[in-house]
This record gives structure tokens, C-alpha cells and sequence, in this order.
């Protein structure tokens, strides 16, 4: 007879927020299709009151969800952790931040902080979720212009005054609900923003169905936030048919193409947008049919997710001082930004245990860290394979997302960071495998190394190799290679402007 298999022992560490509101819920049932899943919600402003002390005894593995500034504490206590950020929450934290969990694995819903976690050297999973679409929107949801608004974040800017400067009079309907994330202030009286629109607001459901019921009236969905860590709110609308109308900014715009599936607008310098009963149809129909094609891309994602938190590594911690982080990380955190900062910076010395396959150098004069990159990651071997995960880490300025074999420069510059290591220390030549995009002249290609020019070369669309010499400067435990690119090109369908697509560079 088989014995059934126990299942592992997950620690999933929400936000309260999230927890309470459900917006995480499908996380957690995926998770459990195959953890044992003890859920701990954390109030930032009271983390006191939260039971984080679990041991590595007690669990199996961690999943922090948004939190991502407790992970150095689990990875103290020797637990395989796994990190799930937002992008709305940690889009600005500096490097440092990054480093200090590099011995988690990442799990990334935006393509930006997925590129911004592999540069700063850690492994990150990117995947993208897709809720269930509607399958069928009657043509009736389009007779009229009907729009909804969740006033959440007033202090954004986002707010109704903002909303009627982008439509104006144009909707026949729209719906307000004012219940904000904050206890703000109340604004104008909504009803006289819209001129003759039909306005209606609301300050709380009873019930989902309410809202539901609202929704389902609407084909325009105005975005209530300038950013997303995932966005439920417009991801369902769009799966629900209506057109979003968003800030142009993550995760906004991984999903939304401009004009065709909704509409992404900056915040500064935004004029009143030109809608019609046919373009909200149309943009409508495309944003479902977005979702009903990525949906089933989520779903086989799921198993990859899970098969990447199982494999998580326990940590190699060494002495690292476990009571000290357990303390001061969330002292240094709730006291703001820049304590947390400041923190960071401080105690740079941890990433000798936090981050032991990184190069503890500062990287401005005088062991003083400045804003560039807080480590430069050790280069040991002679060749960096790029597309790799273990090229990330040297990758600092410029680069977009790995690809099978290959990362783009993204701009016309891009640079790399790390310190050479025993006998690289003495190469005296560098040879680079490249490609540029279809270009209406051949690509020119400066390479500088430490601040002095090495060579320039014409790199063509076949991927080949071009040797030169270093200049006298060599490298060293302070290396930079800076390449400057002539042209660059947006292809259809891209927002990234590029330039040339590095395979390998190696040291003689």
C-alpha cells in the first residue's frame, strides 16, 4: 500500500490588506495545491503584533507577498524564502535592498522589477496573471459611454477632478465610488465635474454583487492608481470587456497596448482624451480578448511557479547575527524610507553572509557608497554568458530582459559592473558576440573600459565575435565596461528602443 507523501510546510507572510481584501486569494489557493499553507497577515505599521518567529523546524519554506524587506530575517534563520514584491511598493528601493536577499529566489508580476532584480544579481521568476474572462460581452455594453471610478489614492493626483480633465463631458454615464485608502480630506463635489454626465457615487458595498452589478453596466474603467503590483481592479475589467484607461506605468502597461486595448495616459501634460461609443467597442473586445489569450498562459505557469518555490535552497548564512536583523530591519523600515536606507548602508558588511557570491567594494571613492551599484559582483571566470541567470548580476545600466542566448541594450548605453578576480585581473584583451536590429546603416559600437576608449566596431545582424585590445587601464576590483551605441530602432509592438544584443563577452 503507498503511503501518501506529507505535503510541505509553507509560511505565506501577506499583507493585511491583501489578506483582508482577498485580492491575493488566487496565490494562495495555487500555493496550496501542493503546500501546507499557515498564513501569517502583517500590519506594516505594527509588526509587534504579527507572529513572525517561526523557526526553519517549523517550515518548510517561506513566500513573503509584498513584504519584501522581511526576507533577510527569514534567510538569517537558515529558511528557504521565496519573495513575491509589488511593483507599486518597491519600484524605488535602492540596490542594497535587492542584495540583501539575494539568497531568496524572487517570484515577479512586472517585467520592470524583474530586469531590476536579476541587475542587481538575484533570481527572479517572471510570470504574468490572466483572471478568467468573460465569455461573452453583449453588444448593449457599448450603446452609450458608461464609465466607473474608484477614487482610492486622491493624494496621487488620480482623483475625479483629474478624471473629468481626461473625458470631460463625453460619457453619458459614470459612476464614482469614493471610498479612499486613506483618511483624507473630502474633495469638490463630484456631480458638478462631468457637466452633463450623469454622475452617481457610492461610499461602500454591502455586498460584491453591487459592485459587480456596476461593473457589468460600465464599459470604461478608469485605473484609480499611477502603478500596480498586479492590478485585479483593471485586470478584470478588462477581462469583463471595458476599456481601461490608465497611467502609463507597471503593471499598467504590460497588458494595456495604447489606443487598442485601452488607453495610458502621463499624468503631466495630458490632454482630454477623444472617445467614441465604436472605439470603446473596439478597444473593449480587444482587452478580453487579451485576457482569454494570456489566461491559459497563467495556468501552465502555475506548476513552473510552484516547481521554483519548491526547489528554493536553504540559505547559507554563516554567523550571521539573526536577533540583530529580527529587529532592526523592521525598526529601520517603519521608521521610512530614508532610516531604511541609511540602514542598509550601514550594515553593508552583512552581505559578506547575505550575499556571499558578491564582491563587498564600495563602489564610490573613499569606501563610501554612493547611488551606482552598491557591490561589484566578483568575476572569477573569463567569459560572461549573457541570457544566463548568472551573468545578471553584472548587468547595470541600460539592459533589458534575458533572452535565450542573448540580453538587448535597451537605449543606446548600456554598462556592466564587476571585480576581476585572481588572473583576470591581468587579460589584455576583450572579445565581444553581438547583433544590432534591422538598422538603415551599419551599427557603430564604442566600448570603454574604466573610463578609457578601448575601440569602436561595426556590429551587423549575424551574431559574431570581435576581439580588441583593453587600454592600459585594464580591469580591476573597480571594473566598468561602458558601451555607447550609434543608432537605435522601436520595433512594432515594442516599447523598448534598441540598439545591439550582446551573447558573450570574454577576457584574454
Amino acid at each position: 500500500m503507498n503511503k501518501k507523501i506529507a505535503k510541505k510546510r509553507l509560511v505565506y507572510v501577506g499583507h493585511h490588506f491583501h489578506l483582508k481584501t482577498r485580492s491575493t486569494q488566487f496565490l494562495v489557493e495555487a500555493l496550496s495545491t501542493r503546500f501546507s499553507v499557515t498564513t501569517v497577515a502583517v500590519d506594516p505599521e505594527n509588526l509587534a503584533a504579527s507572529n513572525l518567529s517561526f523557526t526553519r523546524a517549523e517550515c518548510d519554506v517561506v513566500v513573503v507577498l509584498q513584504l519584501d524587506f522581511l526576507a533577510p530575517i527569514f534567510i538569517a534563520r537558515g529558511i528557504p524564502t521565496v519573495v513575491v514584491p509589488m511593483f507599486d511598493g518597491s519600484e524605488h528601493m535602492p540596490e542594497l535592498h535587492w542584495q540583501f536577499s539575494q539568497q531568496a529566489r524572487f517570484v515577479s508580476f512586472s517585467r520592470h522589477l524583474h530586469v531590476k532584480i536579476q541587475r542587481a544579481g538575484g533570481q527572479s521568476l517572471l510570470v504574468k496573471y490572466f483572471p478568467e474572462p468573460e465569455a461573452y460581452v453583449s453588444a448593449r455594453k457599448y450603446r452609450e459611454l458608461s464609465g466607473f471610478f474608484w477614487e482610492r489614492r486622491p493624494d496621487s493626483g488620480v482623483d475625479a477632478s483629474f478624471i473629468a480633465k481626461l473625458v470631460g463631458s463625453q460619457l453619458d454615464r459614470m459612476h464614482i465610488h469614493q471610498a479612499r485608502d486613506l483618511p483624507l480630506p473630502p474633495g469638490p463635489n463630484v456631480k458638478t465635474l462631468f457637466g452633463d454626465t450623469e454622475v452617481t457615487t457610492s461610499t461602500w458595498f454591502e455586498n460584491r454583487s453591487e459592485l459587480s452589478e456596476l461593473m457589468a453596466r460600465a464599459n470604461i474603467y478608469f485605473a484609480p492608481r499611477l502603478s500596480e503590483g498586479i492590478g485585479m481592479g483593471f485586470l478584470e475589467a478588462m477581462a469583463q470587456g471595458m476599456a481601461v484607461i490608465a497611467h502609463d506605468a507597471s503593471t499598467h502597461n504590460e497588458y494595456i497596448a495604447n489606443w487598442s486595448s485601452g488607453v495610458l495616459y502621463s499624468l503631466h501634460g495630458t490632454h482630454e482624451l477623444v472617445l467614441s461609443t465604436q472605439k470603446v467597442a473596439e478597444m473593449g473586445e480587444a482587452a478580453r480578448q487579451c485576457i482569454a489569450e494570456g489566461r491559459p498562459i497563467w495556468l501552465r505557469q502555475i506548476d513552473q511557479m510552484l516547481d521554483w518555490i519548491d526547489g528554493c535552497p536553504e540559505p547559507d548564512v554563516g554567523d550571521l547575527p539573526a536577533d540583530f536583523l529580527d529587529t532592526e530591519i523592521s525598526r529601520a523600515y517603519t521608521a521610512g524610507f530614508g532610516a531604511y536606507r541609511r540602514f542598509l548602508r550601514r550594515n553593508i558588511h552583512l552581505l559578506k553572509s547575505l550575499a556571499p557570491k558578491m564582491e563587498t567594494v564600495a563602489s564610490g571613492k573613499g569606501g563610501v557608497i554612493d547611488d551606482g551599484p552598491a557591490l561589484m559582483p566578483a568575476l572569477r571566470e573569463s567569459t560572461i554568458a549573457f541570457g544566463s541567470a548568472g551573468a545578471r548580476q553584472y548587468l547595470a545600466k541600460g539592459w533589458s530582459h534575458d533572452e535565450p542566448g542573448f540580453v538587448w541594450v535597451d537605449g543606446p548605453y548600456a554598462t556592466l559592473n564587476f571585480s576581476a578576480v585572481g588572473d583576470l585581473a591581468a587579460a589584455r584583451s576583450l572579445t565581444i558576440r553581438c547583433h544590432a536590429p534591422p538598422l538603415p546603416h551599419p551599427q557603430r559600437l564604442a566600448i570603454v573600459v574604466n573610463g578609457a576608449f578601448a575601440d569602436a566596431i561595426e556590429v551587423g545582424s549575424e551574431s559574431i565575435e570581435h576581439t580588441i585590445a583593453l587600454p592600459e587601464v585594464g580591469l580591476g576590483a573597480l571594473t566598468e565596461i561602458a558601451l555607447f551605441a550609434e543608432q537605435t530602432c522601436k520595433l512594432p509592438g515594442e516599447a523598448r528602443r534598441l540598439s545591439v544584443a550582446v551573447s558573450s563577452i570574454s577576457f584574454h
